[in-house]
């Protein structure tokens, strides 16, 4: 095989490799089991369409998230607010859907954040907004 061919060879077979690691996930799936509207703001930006009603659960696309945070792919700030208050500042991996917390809750002013779904094997990110007991 010609050193060309090889190079080529092994830049397509790294990129293929690479980008079977990194798949991002589908959907971004909150639940709010809160008496209050919730919603994220993402890299300081926020999207009155990305609002989370109360008691109710929402699934939005993931790739929209992955364009506000091309600036920060692998911790993307991101503030969440209950009630327009906000109560969790936590970074998000745009490149494979990971929340970047210790462990798998936030407590914070009488709620809890849970991680159900994080990163990319697990097809969609997940997490779930409750009062704390």
């Amino acid at each position: 095989m010609s050193r060309v061919t090889s190079t080529i060879f092994a830049t397509v077979l790294s990129l293929t490799a690479s980008a079977a690691i990194a798949v991002p996930p589908q959907h971004l799936i909150s639940h709010n089991n809160t008496n209050f509207y919730v919603q994220a703001h993402i890299n300081g930006y926020t999207d009155p369409e990305r609002v989370v009603k109360p008691n109710s659960t929402k699934k939005t696309p993931f790739l929209p998230l992955m364009l506000l945070c091309v600036a920060k792919p692998s911790a993307c700030p991101t503030t969440i607010s209950i009630n327009g208050t906000k109560v969790f500042d936590l970074e998000i991996n745009s490149r494979n859907g990971a929340i970047n917390i210790e462990g798998t809750q936030l407590k914070k002013d009488g709620y809890i954040l849970t991680i159900i779904k994080n990163g990319p094997t697990q097809g969609n990110v997940e997490v779930d907004i409750s009062p704390a007991a």
